[in-house]
């Protein structure tokens, strides 16, 4: 069972159907969705999305969070962990909803789920950002992780991107707490 992490600010909860509409509301945002898939996608595609990745909390140290801010109880945004296509690493994936950028929120989620990833076992956490998605690749470098060069992407809807790839290894872990 996924465990509610809790953090300063937020409350990670294992994500639930009943986040379908909450999701949708990101996915189909242009700007939320500019660096992901490009474009917003429909009510079904989104639904389909969010029940594949409630069943990553199946697999041992990996799993799919909401992002509730305590405070307030509302729905932030997403993070999860799973297994990367045709790779042995972890994929750690997140997204944010428009109210919430410029807070710090996504960069206490990612130093939560990282921590969590690495106590459960898992040896090597890797995440993928656009090149352009500069607000992206600056969480990832303020968590700890490591730039390791730009790599061919495969998407889960089949799309290739050449991405900036950052990892976090347990032999090098050291998650930077420098407060959001």
């Amino acid at each position: 069972m996924l465990p509610v992490i809790e953090t300063a600010r937020l409350q990670l909860r294992p994500l639930m159907l009943a986040d379908e509409d909450e999701m949708y509301a990101l996915w189909s945002d242009s700007e939320v969705v500019r660096y992901t898939s490009e474009t917003p996608l429909a009510r079904e595609v989104v639904q389909e999305m969010t029940r594949r990745w409630i069943q990553y909390n199946q697999h041992s140290g990996h799993g799919a969070w909401a992002i509730v801010v305590r405070e307030s109880g509302a729905f932030a945004g997403y993070c999860f962990l799973r297994f990367l296509q045709e790779t042995p690493d972890t994929e750690l994936g997140y997204g944010l909803g428009q109210p919430f950028w410029g807070k710090g929120y996504m960069s206490e989620t990612v130093r939560a789920v990282l921590d969590y990833g690495l106590g459960m076992g898992l040896t090597r956490i890797v995440a993928v950002a656009m090149p352009e998605n500069i607000a992206s690749w600056r969480v990832m470098e303020k968590c700890g992780m490591r730039y390791e060069g730009l790599k061919e992407y495969k998407s889960a809807m089949g799309k290739c991107y050449m991405d900036k790839y950052y990892a976090l290894e347990s032999s090098f872990a050291t998650i930077s707490q420098t407060p959001p």
